[in-house]
């Protein structure tokens, strides 16, 4: 059985990646990274004031955590997976059915890939898990360097999580050394932390994780303030621009060096990077903007479904439809179809907290910026012309101008 779902799995990524290849938009294969919502609640109360996730003590999509017979309902769609990612709202760490859960990705050998705050990440349970870390990815939401910070954007138990990630990386190094999956911390740069960025990265370095991970806030059309000891949080006042964001990755990434640690940006709107969660390294010469259609896809327990992570418009339900008739509905082709030649789905482009939109808004002012100023300069030069002959010592001012117009702008 495990041979098999493992060759399953195998096979279907090749033929996602043909798919990929022949720019198809109705697919044959399934996602290789399936993303689930493995639970619905939370042990950081009150909640961070950052995460849009919640409102009172009970999430939009609690629910008690995910179990094995809760896998088998998406059928091909699970036995297909090479990578099954958590995108739920909640600490997967509480799931009670998680080492039974981690025992069969382990005998299917698929990788499991969580964020978690890490509070409940216990010496006992880190024993527990430590077992399956070839298989098993954790990444750790921290956002910040120090207590202070730590404790206004999320607890008073800085230093308690610290030591629970630290002696988990360091025992998960011990037992395996090198690993195909990796242990992380991640930091949401804004403005009340943005100045901890180096020591982020100092930091991760000193407690043995294998990446230090930047994100960004998504972007808020209504105002968001959350009160707590003292300090209010101003959700929108807290959003960086993308010129900052960029900025601090620069600092980052150079921390990184120095330190020699794994630096991943997730945010990056620099027009000449992507990130390679969305178009692999392998997929670039297509240049097609974003993969995350043909690999990507994420059934809530409460039915909805989503075609990318920066989505919040639904497919439909799949527990009432199913799967296979969302994965190849007609949103799904036709995202695909923009994507594959060359430019941004008309769907992705409501959605401006993704990167790869950011980075195109990006190119987008650039360019009419550039435009602005050829047409500011190109404007009196039939003018400077004209008076030039009637004013030779013009004519070589003239000329300097008209060459370097050619080179910025091209022969027009």
């Amino acid at each position: 059985m495990k041979d098999d779902i493992e060759s399953q799995a195998a096979k279907n990524i090749e033929l996602n990646n043909k798919e990929i290849e022949n720019r198809c938009f109705k697919l044959e294969s399934t996602p290789p990274l399936l993303h689930i919502d493995f639970i619905g609640i939370c042990n950081m109360t009150p909640h961070c004031p950052m995460c849009l996730n919640w409102d009172g003590a009970i999430g939009p999509r609690h629910h008690q955590g995910m179990k094995i017979d809760d896998f088998l309902k998406f059928g091909k769609f699970f036995d297909n997976a090479s990578v099954l990612i958590n995108c739920g709202i909640g600490e997967p760490l509480l799931n009670k059915d998680l080492i039974e859960i981690l025992k069969l990705f382990s005998k299917e050998k698929k990788e499991f890939a969580i964020n978690s705050n890490g509070l409940a990440l216990k010496r006992d349970l880190a024993d527990k898990i430590i077992p399956f870390s070839p298989y098993l990815t954790i990444i750790f939401s921290i956002d910040a360097a120090s207590r202070e910070t730590y404790s206004k954007l999320r607890a008073n138990n800085f230093d308690e999580v610290i030591e629970n990630i630290a002696y988990y990386c360091q025992k998960r190094r011990k037992e395996f050394g090198s690993l195909k999956t990796k242990t992380g911390i991640c930091f949401l740069p804004m403005k009340l932390n943005k100045h901890e960025v180096p020591d982020f990265i100092k930091l991760g370095a000193r407690i043995g994780v294998d990446v230090v991970e930047l994100r960004s806030l998504n972007e808020v059309d209504h105002q968001i303030k959350i009160e707590r000891k003292g300090f209010v949080f101003d959700y929108q006042e807290q959003q960086l621009s993308m010129d900052e964001l960029d900025e601090l990755r620069h600092v980052a990434q150079k921390e990184a060096d120095r330190y020699s640690i794994r630096f991943d940006c997730q945010y990056s709107f620099d027009v000449d990077y992507t990130y390679e969660y969305f178009v692999p390294k392998e997929f670039k010469h297509l240049n097609i903007p974003c993969l995350l259609p043909w690999r990507f896809l994420l059934p809530y327990q409460n039915g909805d479904t989503i075609g990318c992570c920066y989505m919040n418009r639904s497919l439909g339900n799949w527990r009432e439809i199913g799967l296979d008739l969302l994965w190849n509905g007609a949103n799904m082709q036709n995202i695909r179809r923009e994507l594959a030649s060359g430019k941004l789905a008309k769907e992705c482009l409501k959605y401006r907290s993704c990167p790869i939109v950011g980075r195109e808004l990006k190119r987008s002012q650039s360019e009419y910026s550039l435009t602005k100023l050829r047409d500011n300069i190109r404007t009196p030069l039939p003018f400077f012309k004209a008076l030039s002959k009637h004013m030779p010592i013009l004519k070589r001012p003239y000329v300097f101008i008209k060459r370097i117009m050619q080179k910025l702008f091209g022969r027009k």
